[in-house]
């Protein structure tokens, strides 16, 4: 009996020493349902080009762009040809009176009356013109500059997808890396138990052990199972989240890097918010808004500049009575003016103050949420740090204890049931440590996005 203790003895420790090394080693885990290692800077190199979200915001950064180079060609003479072919309902009929030009060598012109008449055949008129904005061309130069500022507009919102595309990357990495731990630790574990079954089974067999003592392994062994099916199914689902994410099949394998240690706090609260309102695409974008605003009502006060436009124009009548022209041209300018417009353009521009307002505002707001977000994952992030630090020492304390309690049965001064709450006692302190570290890696996640970090 004596030889049995010692063997579930050793591997309680071994199980116990486990525990404890694992949330520090580094390298590739084992799975065996895996492909290919994947690192965290491949995945977010994947996620910014393959990301399904990316792309569509970067095709609204493109047609934001088109809509600019359309409105460029404004600027350039407007070509026009148009074309009319009828058929004619009423005749064109023109009568001349007797002596309707005058005398000529004292006999009427005409000498009688004269009527031409236009058959009923297909006419057609072309006209064809070229015009040239002369005083509109400041309010399309305004037209452009506002769409350019809604390509920033749109470019700063690519990057706000971008930023929270990373977090998101990097919380399902993590994930994953913890439940890839936790898989290795319940596999040690469910080794021990279903040995441990073993061996009591024997000892109730020889009635050295109570019925009690065997249905508690038993149980030990089954929560472990299902505690271990559970952490598989989630690093799974992971997994598919972390391949949408990338833009791959849902289904492609792969295992992650362990998580790496705890980082001390490399910048202090006050460079940390000159970083955020300088990398975070929130505040460009409310600025690019309120200048795009600001132009949009520059614009809008134009309209008050009459139009004028150089023209030249061609006119060719197909089919016609002889007695009309087939053909008339002329060069010159076009002006066009809304002398009155019953307070209509006064209320606009009216409306155009109220958006500028409401983008001062909102440029504010922005600025300031950064820095409450930045103050926020800040102080979560160190929160975090001391946590870290505080269950590594209770995990370590567990580990003592269990040598102390493993001690102690090597003498029959305690009983199993003691070394099993011992060794429960460390599967949950290094349990409390792994999702520690997660917690830690997560509120550095979210500290770097409110930072605006892009990588």
């Amino acid at each position: 009996m004596g030889k049995n203790r010692s063997l579930i003895l050793r591997h309680i420790v071994a199980a116990g020493l486990f525990l404890i090394v694992l949330p520090t080693v580094h390298g590739q885990a084992e799975d065996p349902s895996a492909g290919s290692l994947l690192t965290l800077e491949q995945a977010l190199a994947q996620a910014a080009q393959n990301s399904r979200d990316m792309q569509i915001a970067l095709l609204e950064v493109e047609k934001a762009k088109g809509q600019t180079r359309a409105a460029r060609t404004r600027y350039y003479p407007a070509i026009s040809l148009d074309f009319l072919g009828a058929m004619q309902l009423v005749p064109i009929d023109f009568l001349f009176r007797q002596g309707v030009f005058g005398k000529l060598n004292g006999s009427d012109v005409p000498s009688k009356d004269i009527a031409i008449t236009t058959p009923r055949t297909p006419t057609g008129i072309m006209m064809s013109g070229i015009g040239q904005p002369i005083s509109q061309l400041y309010r399309i130069r305004l037209g452009v500059q506002t769409l350019r500022k809604g390509e920033e507009v749109s470019a700063q919102d690519s990057r706000i997808k971008l930023q929270e595309l990373v977090k998101k990357v990097k919380l399902n990495y993590w994930s994953i890396a913890q439940a890839q731990n936790g898989i290795r630790s319940l596999e040690e574990q469910l080794r021990l138990f279903r040995e441990l079954d073993r061996l009591t089974g024997e000892y109730l067999a020889r009635e050295v052990v109570l019925r009690a003592d065997a249905l508690q392994v038993k149980a030990r062994l089954a929560q472990a199972e299902y505690n271990l099916q559970v952490l598989r199914d989630s690093m799974l689902s992971a997994k598919e989240s972390l391949n949408f994410l990338l833009g791959r099949n849902p289904l492609e394998g792969f295992t992650v890097e362990e998580v790496p240690a705890a980082t001390v706090l490399e910048i202090d609260p006050e460079a940390a918010r000159r970083k955020a309102l300088a990398q975070r695409a929130e505040p460009a974008k409310a600025r690019a808004q309120l200048e795009q605003a600001e132009l949009d009502r520059k614009a809008k006060k134009a309209e008050y500049i009459p139009d004028v436009a150089g023209s030249l124009q061609y006119n060719h009548l197909l089919n016609y009575n002889e007695m009309l022209p087939t053909q008339m041209s002329g060069l010159g300018l076009q002006f066009k003016w809304e002398v009155y417009d019953w307070g209509r353009r006064k209320h606009e521009l009216a409306s155009k103050d109220k958006t500028i307002a409401q983008a001062r505002l909102a440029q504010q707001a922005a600025s300031d949420a950064v820095l409450l977000e930045v103050n926020d994952k800040y102080r979560k992030l160190r929160q975090n740090r001391l946590l870290l630090e505080s269950v590594r020492l209770a995990r370590e304390a567990a580990a003592e204890s269990l040598r102390v309690v493993s001690e102690k049965y090597k003498r029959e001064a305690v009983l199993v049931k003691d070394v099993l709450k011992a060794q429960a006692d460390l599967e949950e302190a290094g349990a409390q440590y792994r999702n520690a570290v997660i917690s830690f890696w997560t509120a550095r996640a979210e500290f770097e996005k409110a930072l605006g970090e892009e990588k």
